[in-house]
């Protein structure tokens, strides 16, 4: 994963309108952002775009060129507007191709609700030619990883509980093997502060008691 940089740095991007319009707090990226430190790939950036092509790939280009690994949560879903495997399959240069083990989940979702699965449905088992799937065992949508641009891409659907499971399940063993090949060591210290406003603080030497 990446070039020559010191450490590995991870930069995270959310797909959707109801994010950039201020419907929904982005609650995903600040989970992503926490487990992706203490992993050892530190978040270096964070990108909101809303459910637009061109956004999602200048978001896209954007994280490659700083960081080793882009997570993108939102935007798997089976509507028009759901664009996210379309924007990373162009940006990577790539097809996106049926996968049938990913379909036949789909379907068996929907017989388990006892309904015949809708044709937009079938755009949620396509990934990129080459890349790995990331099975999604609580959804229909498949996520993803791929390379592109020299950084290892994810992508994860926007639902939480969908998300979490799929990145602790296919993505953060990925991730902390990468970071253990670097030899970066995160370490977090959380410091309470009373009576004492941030600019009183910020003017205390470090090897002075707290």
């Amino acid at each position: 994963m990446g070039g020559p940089r010191a450490g590995l740095r991870s930069a995270v991007i959310a797909v959707g309108d109801e994010l950039t319009s201020g419907e929904r707090v982005d609650t995903n990226s600040a989970w992503l952002s926490l487990r992706l430190a203490e992993l050892g790939a530190p978040a270096s950036m964070h990108v909101s775009v809303g459910d637009d092509a061109r956004s999602i790939a200048a978001a896209l280009e954007r994280t490659a060129a700083e960081a080793d690994v882009v997570v993108v949560t939102g935007g798997l879903g089976p509507t028009a507007d759901d664009l996210t495997r379309e924007a990373v399959a162009e940006f990577a240069g790539l097809d996106l191709v049926m996968v049938p083990e990913a379909l036949r989940h789909i379907e068996k979702l929907f017989r388990s609700f006892g309904r015949r699965m809708p044709k937009t449905n079938r755009k949620q088992a396509t990934i990129p030619a080459g890349s790995r799937i990331i099975p999604n065992p609580r959804g229909t949508a498949a996520g993803f990883e791929v390379r592109a641009s020299g950084a290892v891409m994810f992508a994860l659907p926007g639902v939480p509980v969908e998300m979490k499971a799929m990145f602790e399940a296919s993505v953060a063993p990925v991730v902390a093997r990468a970071a253990g090949r670097r030899r970066t060591h995160v370490v977090r210290r959380d410091l309470y502060c009373y009576g004492a406003g941030e600019s009183t603080r910020a003017g205390i030497p470090r090897s002075a008691p707290s």
